[in-house]
């Protein structure tokens, strides 16, 4: 799937949506008016876009979010009962793409702890793939804000436990925007039989209640995301890190946009 073909980007991404509709309309998820989801199965959703340009469906309590590079595609899908209002997700996919200056991005875009985390690198290839952890999930959270790459300075911090970027991550706000704690962040890789590796982020919202009465009956509030992906030979997705909110967020400097 390349990038010179957005029109079967297009068709392929709307054939996963259709898809994953489907299996959400087994589900026992209201629609926007109290009918069951079910009742809407088999039929098209509207799908609008707002005004900063992000997809969005009309009548489903739902929602999902697509990105493709080079010739990768992947769409993030977030369905949840009626809990008074529409939680959303984003999703960024990457080419770790070899030549690419990635340092001097780094050094204009990247605040400190990450340029650490680049910096902790032992090797170039180490160095590339851990710059394309950190900007696919600085964009997963630009599309879940509907914000473009001139908001980079908008996004969050990311931080992990070890130079790899494996396992576990923190994310914090240098300037807290109010929504600090409400986002979880999933990270994969993808590597094609040419030995081509693509980075994807994942970013869902929470509804910040928490467990406990307050609860909707069988709905995981914790739970990622329904990710599927496609590309032009089979690549399986390998999961890299869930990345939460840093409990003490760390006041740092902005970097020079």
């Amino acid at each position: 799937m390349s990038n010179q073909d957005p029109v079967n980007i297009r068709r392929k991404s709307r054939r996963i949506l259709r898809e994953l509709e489907k299996q959400a309309g087994r589900s026992d998820a209201l629609g926007p008016g109290g009918e069951p989801w079910a009742q809407n199965h088999g039929k098209s959703s509207l799908i609008l876009i707002e005004g900063g340009g992000r997809p969005y469906f009309a009548e489903r309590p739902a929602d999902f979010s697509v990105s493709h590079s080079k010739r990768a595609a992947a769409v993030s899908y977030l369905g949840f009962p009626s809990l008074g209002r529409r939680l959303r997700t984003g999703c960024d996919i990457q080419y770790q793409q070899p030549k690419r200056a990635y340092r001097e991005l780094a050094a204009h875009f990247f605040h400190p702890p990450e340029q650490e985390f680049l910096a902790a690198a032992e090797t170039e290839a180490e160095g590339l793939r851990a710059f394309y952890l950190l900007w696919v999930l600085k964009e997963a959270y630009l599309k879940i804000r509907g914000l473009s790459v001139f908001d980079l300075c908008r996004c969050p911090v990311f931080s992990f436990e070890n130079r790899t970027g494996e396992a576990e991550g923190t994310y914090f706000f240098p300037e807290d925007p109010g929504d600090a704690t409400d986002l979880d962040f999933f990270l994969y890789e993808l590597r094609d039989p040419a030995g081509d590796a693509y980075s994807l982020a994942v970013c869902r919202e929470r509804d910040g209640l928490g467990a406990g009465p307050s609860a909707e009956p069988g709905f995981n509030r914790w739970a990622e995301p329904v990710v599927r992906w496609f590309s032009q030979e089979k690549s399986p997705l390998k999961s890299i890190a869930k990345i939460k909110a840093a409990e003490r967020p760390i006041n740092t400097v902005r970097p020079k946009i």
